[in-house]
């Protein structure tokens, strides 16, 4: 397992979202969505809430008082190996490592997000001083 304390990936965690909201089409695409989108992420457990119903989106930890319009559930180990691109969302989804409430179709709006992260989050683990 790579992330061994929830501490870890929360500090991996921020520094990827702040730098993806730094893209105009990343940021737009999740602005733009007008979702709540809740990505529970197990062992270890961290609850990141992204919030696309305003203009700036905004990001924040742990449970959410509204429901999402779509949550997602997943291992941290899923989570490091799609942002790694080592693992494709469509194949972690339909491997069921990936499970779902809501309309996951909707995300589809999110594609410039997913890479993004791909592209920021090797450069983020080196930085921190993690072996990618």
């Amino acid at each position: 397992m790579f992330y061994q304390t929830p501490d870890q990936l929360r500090d991996v965690a921020e520094t990827l979202i702040a730098r993806m909201t730094q893209d105009p089409r990343a940021s737009a695409d999740l602005s733009g969505s007008g979702m709540l989108i809740t990505i529970n992420v197990r062992e270890p457990g961290l609850i990141i809430r992204l919030d696309g119903r305003h203009n700036p989106a905004s990001v924040a930890f742990g449970p959410a008082n509204e429901k999402p319009n779509l949550e997602i559930g997943l291992k941290s180990e899923t989570l490091h190996k799609i942002w790694l691109g080592q693992l494709r969302v469509r194949d972690a989804y339909f491997g069921g490592k990936i499970s779902t409430k809501g309309n996951v179709f909707s995300a589809l709006k999110l594609a410039d997000i997913f890479h993004e992260a791909e592209r920021l989050y090797p450069i983020i683990l080196r930085e921190k001083g993690y072996t990618v």
